[in-house]
Formats: C-alpha cells, sequence, structure tokens
C-alpha cells in the first residue's frame, strides 16, 4: 500500500491530534483504504476503515475521548484481553479476586515456594486420592445413606443439591475453604441455616475422605470454615396454672389430644416423638414410657419417667395403636392460643426440662430423660424454677381426674 494523501486530514479536539491516511489498496472496492491513526503515550494504534465518512466519525470520536482522559478501557489490546478470558476460565467459577488472594495466602504459608509446597503435597496426598466431581459425590453419599436406613429426605436432600448446584463436575479435592465459604456466605444469610448448610457439607466431605476421594490423614477444607453466630436460645416456659388452663380447654375442645398434651408437658416428648408414640410402648403400672419415634444413634432413644398424676390421666385414654395424629400439638397450640393463653415456642418440652431439672436437681438425669446433653440443660435450663415451683407443675393433671 501506498500513501494517496501525503498530507493527512487531522481531525482536532483540544490538544489532541488524530490524523486520517488515505491508503491505496488493491483489495479494497474503491482501490482506496482510510487508515486512522492516533497515539496513547508513546505508543503509536491504527484502524483502517473502507469508507472515509466512517473513518472520519471514528477519528472525531476517538479524538474525544483521548481529549477527556478516559481512554484506557477502549485501549486494552486484543492480547490482554484473550488472557483476561483464559484467566477466567481457568477460574471457573471463582471470582478472579478470589483466585489472586488465595495464590498471594498460599504463597504466603509457603514463603514463597508455593511449587515445592504443592509437590510435597502431591508426594503425600495427590497419588492416593481418587477423583469425583463434588455432584457425583453427593449422589454416591446420599446412596450410602439411603442403605443404612437413613431417611435423607428432610436432611440431606434439602441442603446438598445446593451444593451440587454451585460445584457441579469441580473435583471434590480442589475445593477450597475459600471457595466453601464465599458460597455459604452469599447464599446462606440467615446463621442457623449457613450452620445446617456447613453441618451437612461437613457429614459429606468425612465420608469422602473415608472413601478416599479426599486425603485420609488431614482435616477436610469445610471444617476449616466459620460457623455463623446465632443468637442465645430463648427458653420460654409456662406455670402450672397455665398447664392447668391449657388442660381444660382441650378437655372441653378436643378431649382426644389430653394424652398428647401429656406426654409433651409431663414426658417432655419433641413433637415428633408425640406423633411417633404407640401405646404398646407406654407402661402405666411402672410409670414409665420408650420413647417410639426416638431417632437413631441419638440420646432421643429413651427411656421417661411418667408423673403419678399423668399416670392417672393417661389411664383414661388407655388403648392400642398410635396415641395421636400428626397435627394433635399444632391443634392444642391453636386451641390454647386462640382462647386467649400465651404459649412460647416448645414451651412444654423447655417446661419439663425446666421444672424437672429444678425437681431432681440431677442434671446427666433430666438430660438422659429429655434426650439432649448435659451441657445444652446446664447452659439454658438450670435456676430457671425452683423444687417447689417443679413440684406443684408435675402434679397438675386434667380436671376430670382431680
Amino acid at each position: 500500500m501506498r500513501k494517496v494523501n501525503r498530507v493527512p486530514l487531522i481531525i482536532k479536539q483540544g490538544s489532541v491530534r488524530v490524523k486520517i491516511y488515505t491508503l491505496a489498496h488493491r483489495g479494497a472496492r474503491d482501490g482506496f483504504v482510510h487508515q486512522v491513526a492516533w497515539y496513547v503515550g508513546s505508543l503509536r494504534k491504527l484502524k483502517q476503515f473502507t469508507s472515509i465518512d466512517a473513518a472520519k466519525k471514528f477519528a472525531k470520536e476517538r479524538a474525544a475521548i483521548l481529549a477527556s482522559g478516559d481512554h484506557a478501557p477502549i485501549d486494552i489490546r486484543r492480547a490482554e484481553l484473550e488472557e483476561l478470558e483464559a484467566a477466567k476460565k481457568l477460574a471457573g467459577g471463582t471470582p478472579l479476586l478470589s483466585v489472586v488472594e488465595e495464590w498471594n495466602r498460599a504463597r504466603e504459608i509457603c514463603d514463597g515456594e508455593l511449587l515445592a509446597a504443592a509437590r510435597y503435597w502431591k508426594s503425600r496426598h495427590g497419588s492416593s486420592v481418587k477423583k469425583i466431581g463434588a455432584s457425583a459425590a453427593v449422589d454416591k453419599f446420599t446412596a450410602a445413606k439411603e442403605r443404612q436406613g437413613v431417611d435423607v429426605r428432610c436432611s440431606y436432600n434439602k441442603v446438598l443439591p445446593h451444593f451440587s448446584k454451585r460445584f457441579a463436575d469441580t473435583r471434590l479435592d480442589t475445593i477450597s475453604t475459600t471457595m466453601l465459604s464465599e458460597w455459604l456466605d452469599r447464599d446462606f444469610a440467615h446463621p442457623l441455616t449457613r450452620n445446617t448448610v456447613r453441618k451437612r457439607v461437613v457429614t459429606l466431605f468425612r465420608w469422602a475422605r473415608k472413601q478416599g476421594y479426599l486425603p485420609k490423614d488431614s482435616r477436610t477444607e469445610i471444617e476449616d470454615t466459620e460457623s455463623a453466630r446465632t443468637a442465645p436460645m430463648k427458653i420460654g416456659i409456662i406455670t402450672a396454672d397455665q398447664l392447668g388452663v391449657a388442660f381444660e380447654k382441650i378437655r372441653e375442645k378436643a378431649p382426644r389430644y389430653v394424652p398428647a398434651l401429656i406426654l409433651a408437658a409431663h414426658c417432655g416428648l419433641r413433637r415428633s416423638e408425640v406423633h411417633g408414640q404407640s401405646w404398646a410402648d407406654i407402661r402405666l403400672d411402672n410409670k414409665i414410657l420408650r420413647v417410639t419415634s426416638a431417632k437413631r444413634n441419638t440420646p432421643a432413644k429413651r427411656l421417661v419417667p411418667i408423673s403419678d398424676s399423668a399416670v392417672r390421666s393417661l389411664r383414661e385414654f388407655e388403648s392400642k395403636g398410635a396415641l395421636c395424629s400428626n397435627l394433635a400439638i399444632d391443634r392444642i397450640r391453636d386451641i390454647c392460643i386462640t382462647g386467649g393463653l400465651d404459649l412460647p415456642p416448645n414451651c412444654f418440652r423447655h417446661s419439663f426440662i425446666t421444672y424437672r431439672c429444678a425437681l431432681t436437681g440431677d442434671i446427666p438425669r433430666t438430660s438422659m430423660e429429655a434426650g439432649n446433653s448435659s451441657r445444652v440443660i446446664h447452659q439454658y435450663y438450670r435456676e430457671l424454677a425452683t423444687e417447689e415451683e417443679g413440684r406443684e407443675y408435675f402434679e397438675t393433671f386434667t380436671p376430670e381426674t382431680a
């Protein structure tokens, strides 16, 4: 190509000059191309157009941008753009800034010898770790739990699909603490929800470690994430008088629910335990019951004493089969609250533990009867009631048997 106009057309904008040269070009439609030339610092840049009008329009726009000083974003070279896209691809779904932060932290830990540290880790762990994607690991884990008889519908199947969606085919052994922390922080704002999700994923990672999908002699990455701070549990209890009023209202409106109220208030059974309780596991002559629907491998599998007043009330309803329907506790609360009685959440179980602890003064014994830990009872239930108040509470029974 040769220049046709040796004196270029100059587009001015303040102190900025953008030049347009017309060049002879055999391949062009009319035999000419129009080349726009400008400088960014000491770097000369060129762009060709087949139309002089297009060249003039571009030159004016570029002159205006250069005059404003805001030319950096549009002057990123193609190589720089390609480099940025390649970096994003290597990072996968992790933000580039997080990748750089993690890399920088790793260099600090290894005193700059990151590759040497990685080779050492590989020599100890890498060759023995089996490769598996996050989603495939979840599928294998839930299948293993189901074979063990674990009901995963309301636990793992409510949480782990979120993990599978986020990490998909990412190899389990490459998912870092930073990646996991960012996922938990972004997708699970509520502290209790975040902690529940973290707990399930910890179980998944520990299972994967046993199966050889993660190094066996080190902590898992999820275990190094932080648990969210939660507000202290609030314990709401009712008095013996309030329990008496509750018995009166249930007697009047729905007497079939009286046994359920007795098991909740006098025996401290959880909602699901009340609904799953069988008469066959209640021994009134021995003043004791075995929790029918207790969770496997937890302190909830237990024997619970039945107070004298509760025995007298239950004899009136003694039967076979299930003790109540699956919504008994919900109906009891609805009837009582509609009738003007103030019932704090989970107040029947809270009241049982509080008054039982006050009456016996024996925290380990109360923990076994309630199916939770001595630490929880010591932390939340001690010194909320006196021994006399405990005795009065457990002597409360239904009006018909008074």
